[in-house]
């Protein structure tokens, strides 16, 4: 009987390591793209965090400072890292229409704020 409560003790305790361990991973994540970096940005930004304040959900923030390659990167390197929603606020529509066609065509949702993509 006491060799029976170690070994619930133990299992408890090794129970309690793993959960206690354990890292959740987001089970939904949105990807943005910011074109700058000034005060209306940071702002949507903000609200965009505090909007997606559920424990299942991550947001990936980047902002490309008024660089149309930079942007076109940071977009492709969301889809290769599996967001399931892309925002993407282009710095210019014409470079940025491509990479946003991309995201769109392998499946992505993909919200354009700001500029209509041609």
């Amino acid at each position: 009987r006491q060799h029976n409560l170690r070994i619930l003790f133990f299992l408890l305790v090794l129970w309690g390591v793993a959960v206690a361990c354990s890292r959740r991973e987001a089970r939904f994540r949105i990807g943005v793209s910011q074109c700058s970096e000034d005060e209306w940005r940071r702002q949507m930004n903000s609200e965009i965090l505090r909007e997606a304040f559920h424990e299942d959900v991550e947001v990936d923030i980047r902002t490309a400072v008024d660089d149309n390659d930079r942007q076109a990167k940071d977009i492709r390197e969301l889809i290769a890292e599996g967001v399931d929603l892309l925002i993407v606020a282009p710095n210019e529509a014409t470079p940025i229409t491509p990479v946003v066609e991309e995201a769109y065509n392998r499946g992505n949702p993909v919200i354009v704020v700001d500029r209509k993509i041609l």
